[in-house]
């Protein structure tokens, strides 16, 4: 496990230590994830991410599973080589804390002048969570509809190329989008 403070590794260490476990407890930015210990056959986040940390797919081993919570879900990545994964979101919703250290924040996410029955919709707002930057909300909001409010097991996050973007039902589709970027992808 990887924590920039020590005032939680620490405490950890000996909790676990006190429980007989002596894990691998490091002081650090997990953005970068821990090349020292790699190469990893998983990777399970426990913080939200805006996207996939560039470091952590050279750090993994062909056929490693990613376990993340990003946007307001889970996506459960399959690393088929150093510099590409792909996965799809699992069906339930996911709230952690933003990761913290030298990752981005997300873009923000706008919802001003759309319906309320769409806005106070758990599907609806991970979809503007997760196409923030890259589609207005009314794009967003048109989308959802046209789709019949798509299940969020319908999405996927593909990693590869120097660049990530998440999709609906096929990564090479006509719904696909670049995460915090100002212009949809592929189409």
């Amino acid at each position: 496990t990887v924590d920039l403070d020590e005032g939680i590794t620490g405490p950890a260490r000996e909790r676990l230590a006190d429980a007989g476990c002596h894990p691998a407890v490091v002081t650090g930015d997990g953005a970068l994830g821990c090349p020292e210990r790699a190469p990893f056959d998983a990777v399970i986040a426990t913080c939200t991410l805006p996207a996939v940390p560039a470091g952590w797919l050279p750090q993994c081993r062909p056929g490693a599973r990613i376990l993340a919570p990003l946007s307001t879900g889970l996506i459960r990545l399959r690393v088929r080589d150093e510099g590409y994964a792909e996965g799809r979101f699992l069906p339930t919703s996911a709230y952690f804390v933003a990761l913290r250290g030298g990752s981005p924040p997300p873009p923000p996410v706008r919802s001003g002048g759309l319906p309320r029955y769409a806005t106070d919709n758990e599907l609806f707002r991970f979809l503007l969570t997760l196409t923030a930057g890259s589609l207005d909300p009314e794009e967003a909001y048109a989308l959802w509809l046209q789709e019949d409010r798509p299940r969020r097991e319908r999405f996927g996050l593909t990693v590869g190329g120097g660049r990530q973007w998440a999709w609906l039902d096929d990564p090479a589709g006509p719904y696909a989008w670049p995460l915090g970027a100002a212009e949809p992808a592929g189409g």
